[in-house]
């Protein structure tokens, strides 16, 4: 197969690499995006412009490579109903996990090396003016068609644009905050679109590439208001087109022949199973009934001893953080003392130990193990970041701020973090915090923390790239601007030094600030973040071209994955 070159520009590396246990799938004979790079690049702003072709079925020079196989199902396991099939609205990495087949972005992260981001709708791209605020798109130059036949042009680039920087009253995007800097959008003929930012942002490509920057029809955005058509069902321009939901069992998607990408996907369909237990899911990956899996941390093992030399198993660290989060629209936890003895009751060493089998780590909010995270030495000055308990501290807290009896409040947590939530509760009891234990489904769970319906939310909270512009947009700017500011609370100085880091092109400068920004942070003890959570995948050997990035909501379309037999 042919393939024109496309440069791309590598995005900073996730700091600590992968650890990989058992045989990789697909060696060094993973199919590749044919990548040559040239041309100018802004190395602390990290942009550039370039063509882009198809992925090429070519390994790097001297691998041994298997030609790619078309056909087959993959299977694959989410825990849960998704609370529906949009992309814009949904932040659970259940949505992502089993529709992002079906859509492009405008830029996408290489599957095969998420350091870079590469073309995707967007053949190319420029900033056009000194201040780095002005950004042209050029769009491929094929015709492009959405799923239901319609052609993709600039028109469908704004409407999805002008949807997610100002979502409709009552609707919201969590996972796509980057959009709020766009100021304007501007189609210059039906293949080049220009967007005009607020403010110039360091990271705002690489923003743009995570699942939820799902491209949209302009044509059923304006009849539905949202990405989904009047049925609810998604329509995309991706490699698989939506083919049905049986609730409670699988969602499926089939290979859409008319895919833009000649010769993509390889795979005929992609299921999706819905299998809440995890115990049964484990059970049915060893059956060879689910070939992807994210596995609990205490299955590993026994997951290596059964796979062998059959499978991959993948321990990383990942961009999960298990957290308390304080509800700071009334009394006690308005009280930053509340918050704080929250912080000194939690054994942050020993939770990581019961629930990550000692795999988690302690960091601040920004990833302590990629570029920006604060240093340890500056972690552990905060109450609690050492990974010990203060119990004394934490009662003479509490006392300070009229709780000296003890506190009595409601902790609701999602079903699939029962168990976290549980280690949590006991270990607060110790300091005379006496929660009780409120588990839901995702969908209610997500409906009560948007109404702030919590004492303190015990929540696992992802973003979708290593930067804090995702970080601190997700959870800790001002709630009228944050993806999701849970706990409500509103910290100014967070704010400005945000936006003084956003736009700094500069890494070293840019770098400072954050550092700074995230001690403000710290102090105030609006998220208590408890651990990041290692992320966890095992694949078998037959999936190849496939590869788990740090994120969760990057790399789930596999286009270019297929199967052996």
């Amino acid at each position: 197969m042919s393939s024109r070159s496309y440069q791309v520009f590598r995005r900073s590396a996730f700091g600590r690499r992968t650890a990989i246990r058992g045989a990789a799938a697909g060696g060094a004979g993973l199919t590749a995006f044919l990548v040559a790079c040239g041309g100018s690049k802004d190395k602390e702003a990290g942009t550039s412009s370039g063509q882009q072709g198809s992925p090429a079925g070519t390994a790097a020079a001297g691998a041994a490579t298997p030609a790619p196989k078309p056909g087959g199902t993959l299977t694959y396991r989410i825990n849960d109903n998704p609370p529906s099939l949009n992309l814009w609205t949904e932040f659970t990495y259940i949505v992502a996990g089993a529709i992002a087949p079906a859509y492009n972005q405008l830029l996408q992260l290489d599957p095969l090396d998420e350091s870079k981001i590469i073309p995707d709708l967007a053949k190319s791209y420029e900033y056009t003016n000194p201040d780095k605020t002005e950004i042209v798109f050029k769009l491929q130059e094929g015709k492009v068609t959405f799923h239901d036949g319609s052609e993709f042009t600039a028109e469908d680039v704004r409407a999805t644009y002008e949807w997610l920087r100002e979502p409709p009253k009552g609707q919201t995007s969590q996972r796509t905050t980057a959009a709020r800097n766009i100021q304007s959008i501007e189609v210059v003929d039906p293949k080049t679109v220009k967007f005009k930012l607020k403010q110039p942002q360091a990271s705002f490509t690489s923003s743009i590439t995570n699942h939820h920057y799902a491209m949209g029809s302009k044509a059923i955005v304006t009849k539905t208001n949202t990405l989904l058509d009047p049925d609810q069902n998604p329509i995309g321009t991706g490699p698989f087109a939506f083919k049905g939901w049986k609730r409670n069992s699988v969602i499926d998607v089939e290979k859409y022949k008319g895919y833009w990408r000649q010769g993509f996907p390889y795979l005929d369909a992609v299921s999706t199973f819905i299998v809440p237990e995890d115990t049964t899911a484990l059970t049915n990956f060893l059956a060879g009934q689910i070939q992807i899996l994210r596995p609990r941390v205490a299955d590993i093992p026994r997951i290596e001893k059964e796979l062998g030399n059959r499978g991959t198993v993948q321990v990383t660290p990942g961009l999960s953080r298990s957290a308390l989060i304080p509800n700071g629209t009334k009394p006690p936890f308005n009280d930053p003392r509340m918050r704080e003895a929250l912080s000194a009751a939690v054994d942050r060493t020993e939770y990581n130990s019961i629930r990550s089998e000692g795999k988690g780590f302690i960091g601040g909010y920004d990833n302590p193990k990629g570029q920006w995270g604060l240093p340890e030495a500056e972690l552990a000055k905060f109450t609690g970041y050492n990974g010990k308990a203060d119990l004394q501290k934490a009662k003479q807290l509490m006392t300070a701020a009229g709780q000296g009896d003890g506190y009595k409040g409601r902790m609701p947590a999602r079903q699939d973090f029962e168990e976290n939530a549980v280690a949590l509760q006991a270990m607060l009891k110790k300091a005379g915090f006496d929660f009780t234990l409120e588990i839901e489904k995702s969908a209610v769970l997500t409906q009560r923390a948007t109404a702030t319906d919590f004492d303190v939310l015990c929540h696992t909270w992802s973003t979708p790239a290593d930067d804090p512009d995702d970080s601190f947009a997700e959870m800790l700017i001002h709630p009228d601007r944050a993806g999701r500011n849970w706990a409500k609370i509103v910290i100014p100085e967070v704010d400005r030094l945000f936006d003084q880091q956003r736009a700094e092109f500069d890494l070293d400068k840019r770098k400072k600030l954050v550092y700074d920004l995230d001690k403000v942070a710290l102090a105030q003890y609006p998220n208590i973040l408890v651990q990041y959570d290692p992320q966890t995948n095992a694949w078998y050997n037959s999936v190849q071209n496939f590869k788990a990035h740090v994120s969760i909501y990057t790399n789930q379309r596999l286009e270019i994955v297929w199967l052996s037999k």
